[in-house]
């Protein structure tokens, strides 16, 4: 028997002589590095274990063992805690070394009622829109395919990688996915279009209900990460809410059509993310972090400001006029994130 962090809290407190927590160190992400190390170490003396009169059998069942165990560890569905336990009547700070001891169980569980507030919410959105909103079906299906792909991409992963490089691999690979996709699409719809594109366009609605989609993957997967960073997410419910909003309403959709022009960026960070991960073609290393920096200027910083200028100029024709402030305190947002992102260059 595994007992939970809060179970042991709980018999130490009404123990005889109580106890409560000074200190709590989880070095389970550190596990999943030395279980990697068994399961390769294991794996190479395969020759000498047949040799010793244990069959495939038995030494699959402990690769496998190996491998979920490191994968649980480097998840945090499993910890291995290091407590440090004093007298309840020496530790003055009983109270702040339970909610410490606690903090991570509290951290997974709210990671996990925001999961599903935030399904809950989108299909309900989804349910109410799709029926009313041409190409709306675009984003449930996108979202659900990009959260497929992150979690079933790991497994083709060599073996030889840890969990984390394979999680870092298969995200890598997923924006790049998306980013090609929606870069190729713009390319085509400008082509087409010779111009800004009419509000009818249905590739224009694909195109904006994918990106929906994979906002939302994003958000969910933020959401997820205790690591995550609050600006970051409160950036992506932004650019949701306007995107959704302008797709939901059929208004402006030309202007964020044109805005998506960044992804052009986003796909060259992907790769260079993919190449670096996965250590390929070390020498074209310094060739695709040229490229990203000259694409975040020429494809995300110039469009955004240009966009801004742009909807500034156009501010009388947005009806009703809480539209406009939307529009450009979103467009606002967005280009003080890239100058953030630019400084940190």
């Amino acid at each position: 028997h595994l007992p939970c962090m809060a179970a042991m809290v709980q018999c130490a407190q009404q123990a005889p002589v109580p106890l409560s927590v000074s200190d709590v160190k989880d070095i389970g992400p550190d596990y999943a590095v030395t279980l990697h190390e068994w399961r390769r170490m294991w794996n190479n003396q395969h020759p000498e274990l047949l040799a010793l009169g244990y069959d495939d059998a038995f030494i699959r069942k402990y690769d496998f063992y190996f491998a979920y165990c490191e994968a649980a560890f480097a998840a945090k569905y499993i910890h291995d805690y290091i407590i440090t336990w004093k007298r309840a009547a020496d530790n003055a700070a009983e109270v702040s070394g339970v909610a410490s001891a606690a903090a991570p169980l509290v951290q997974e569980a709210k990671s996990d009622n925001w999961t599903q507030l935030v399904l809950l919410v989108y299909v309900f959105l989804c349910g109410v829109c799709v029926g009313r909103v041409e190409g709306l079906w675009m984003a449930p299906i996108s979202a659900a395919s990009f959260v497929f792909a992150a979690k079933a991409l790991p497994m083709l992963a060599p073996s030889t990688w840890t969990y984390a490089q394979a999680g870092r691999w298969a995200s890598a690979v997923v924006d790049l996915l998306y980013a090609g996709i929606v870069s190729a699409a713009f390319f085509v719809h400008v082509y087409q279009q010779r111009g800004l594109p009419p509000a009818t366009d249905q590739l224009q609605h694909l195109i904006l209900c994918g990106a929906l989609g994979f906002y939302t993957f994003k958000l969910w997967n933020m959401i997820t990460q205790p690591r995550s960073s609050v600006h970051s997410i409160c950036l992506l419910v932004l650019v949701l809410v306007c995107v959704g909003a302008a797709v939901v309403k059929q208004m402006f959709m030309e202007v964020l059509v044109l805005a998506l022009v960044c992804e052009v960026n986003s796909a060259f960070n992907a790769a260079e993310r993919l190449l670096k991960v996965s250590n390929a073609l070390p020498s074209l290393h310094g060739t695709m972090t040229m490229l990203s920096k000259a694409t975040f200027l020429l494809f995300r910083v110039v469009p955004h400001l240009a966009l801004t200028a742009y909807i500034w100029q156009m501010r009388t024709g947005f009806i009703p006029p809480y539209t406009f402030v939307m529009g450009f305190g979103g467009i606002l947002v967005v280009n003080a994130y890239n100058m953030r992102l630019l400084l940190s260059k």
